[in-house]
């Protein structure tokens, strides 16, 4: 079992008290020694020492570590006891100078500046080490101070480094000590303090084990999303994970993307996977697994799979180059009219706008894979990928009092005005499964725009908004060269700018820069996104004959249609505005 913060506490004050003996009470110590019990040194008294019952003399208030970790003075009992230290570590006290004029407390050179404060944790020991090794070049005593450092034992070192609370903390440990880079490893123990985001730092199979130790006791603060992305995790690491997951973690969102996982992780994760009841989604894409373990996982896995990464195409498709006589925007509004009139046919507790945008994503990769577009199928393969996106939602929502696939293609078959049949629809979506494969296990712009909302704070009208933005980019064939995580970022990014018009929004500090880190895109292709879909939501605003104009009218969605849309940005602007403070873009 992980130690607990009182075990690692007392773990730490015997580190300090050792260091500080080392560094500046050494002096005092051998000192000590040399003064007789029954002569009292000339000056002494001045300089604040006491006689002890005993005889002996001692400093009056010299600090020391007590039993509950802070600094406090000391009894008349320190001195033997400072005695006893040098003793048990005499290869590190051999060789002594001659001793020098004792100097009052917090004034040796020797001494770490950060122990003399009233309080010290690990926190603080690492940055009062920083501080003297920083303080190297400016010290009369460095080539001392240099030796003290460099003749710490390695175990000492590394029991610093696993006492502090996060992995920044220690990467930063190892930034300012070159025994650090070279010897210790900063991954090895569980970190105190686990972060929601943990992406791209290295944490190799020996930092995922101990993420998944971190979180074996129940968390505080309750983190529900673990970000672990492009940290050449393996599969070794990966086991530590899955037997995290089996044991019943409350992690709803986990994200292992771009590592080095195989198909005996992915094995490990589905075996998991098949017991874990809260888990909701899983980020796997940018991985090394086959099409077997990728088929292994979609078995057993309860939650959305995510296997595929929605990257942008490098070149337009044929599809969408049609985009410009309009075939892709009129099939995509009649699909939302579809599925928004349905009532409740298409699956009650499946998320709307998921199975939506689900249908765009299926539609649009069917059709960019090379097959033949013919204008009379058009409807056809929209109405089977409605069942397919539909089919997959109900299956990880249950099934329970939902329509059967067969009852789903005849009701599908009846919105077409009888022109295909319901065998029609079926066959339809034999094959647009069949040229899909995994494919149809990708995130789509509304997956990343709930997850990016989350870490900057939203509410009802800024989220009725930014879905809003999305929709009209997701029909626009030019938005087709972006990712969909940056069309997500971007619509975030502008549904926080009509606050005088009522759109409000949580105050979340640092928004700019946890949407850049958790969006993981290049910026330049967020910056041309952002002023690209502000110029979009210009054009198409009050334009009566588009559905999703009329769709976002509704109370419900709180009219946000309706809203008058802020002037164009440009790029330069935007530019500004994202790496400073400003609340606005106005």
């Amino acid at each position: 079992m992980a130690p607990s913060v009182e075990e690692r506490r007392i773990a730490l004050t015997s580190t300090i008290s050792f260091t500080a003996v080392r560094g500046g009470c050494a002096q005092r110590v051998a000192a000590a020694k040399n003064i007789s019990s029954s002569a009292r040194p000339s000056g002494r008294l001045q300089a604040g020492w006491q006689q002890s019952a005993s005889g002996m003399w001692t400093q009056r208030t010299p600090k020391s570590v007590s039993s509950t970790g802070y600094f406090t003075p000391s009894s008349s009992s320190s001195v033997p006891a400072l005695i006893g230290v040098q003793r048990s570590f005499p290869k590190y006290f051999k060789d002594r100078r001659r001793p020098q004029p004792l100097s009052p407390a917090g004034s040796s050179p020797r001494m770490l500046p950060a122990l003399h404060r009233g309080a010290c944790d690990a926190t603080t020991t690492a940055r009062a080490i920083e501080s003297s090794l920083k303080a190297r070049h400016q010290s009369p005593h460095r080539s001392r101070r240099k030796r003290f450092f460099d003749k710490l034992p390695i175990e000492l070192w590394q029991l610093i480094m696993d006492l502090l609370p996060s992995f920044g903390e220690r990467k930063r440990l190892c930034m300012v000590c070159k025994m650090a880079l070279t010897s210790l490893e900063w991954r090895l123990a569980p970190p105190l303090q686990p972060s929601e985001d943990m992406i791209g730092l290295d944490l190799g199979d020996v930092g995922a084990r101990a993420v998944a130790w971190a979180f074996v006791k129940p968390q505080p603060s309750m983190i529900g999303e673990l970000s672990l992305g492009n940290n050449n995790i393996g599969n070794a690491g990966v086991l530590a994970i899955a037997a995290l997951l089996r044991a019943g973690c409350a992690i709803r969102r986990l994200s292992l993307r771009d590592n080095a996982i195989g198909d005996a992780g992915a094995r490990a994760l589905a075996a998991a996977l098949a017991e874990n009841k809260s888990l909701e989604e899983l980020d796997l894409w940018g991985n090394n697994i086959t099409s077997v373990g990728k088929a292994a996982l979609l078995a057993t896995a309860k939650c959305k799979v995510f296997l595929e990464s929605s990257a942008a195409p490098s070149e337009p498709s044929l599809w969408v180059r049609l985009a410009d006589s309009r075939m892709r925007t009129v099939l995509f509004e009649w699909i939302s009219q579809v599925q928004t009139s349905d009532h409740g046919a298409l699956g009650a507790d499946a998320d709307p706008q998921d199975v939506l945008f689900q249908t765009f994503s299926f539609i649009d990769t069917y059709f960019a894979a090379g097959r033949h577009i013919k204008r009379s199928e058009l409807q056809l393969i929209g109405v089977a990928c409605t069942l397919a996106a539909t089919s997959q939602a109900t299956s990880k929502a249950g099934r329970e009092g939902h329509l059967s696939d067969q009852d789903l293609a005849t009701w599908l078959a009846f919105v077409t005005d009888d022109t295909y049949t319901a065998e029609d629809v079926k066959e339809a979506l034999h094959r647009v499964k069949k040229t899909l494969g995994f494919k149809m296990h990708k995130p789509t712009a509304y997956t990343f725009l709930r997850r990016y909302l989350r870490k900057t704070g939203w509410t009802q009208e800024s989220f009725s908004l930014a879905n809003y933005l999305i929709e009209l980019a997701v029909m626009n064939g030019g938005f087709c060269k972006y990712s969909p995580q940056a069309i997500a970022a971007a619509a975030v990014i502008l549904s926080r700018q009509y606050l005088s018009q009522g759109i409000g929004y949580q105050n979340i500090e640092s928004w700019k820069a946890k949407l850049l880190r958790c969006a993981h895109i290049d910026t330049e292709e967020l910056i041309q996104c952002t002023a690209a879909l502000s110029r979009l939501h210009v054009v198409e605003q009050g334009r009566p004959y588009r559905f999703v104009n009329k769709k976002y009218m509704w109370h419900g969605l709180h009219m946000v249609a309706k809203l008058k849309p802020n002037p164009p940005v440009d790029a330069q602007h935007l530019t500004a505005y994202l790496y400073s403070k400003e609340a606005s873009l106005l």
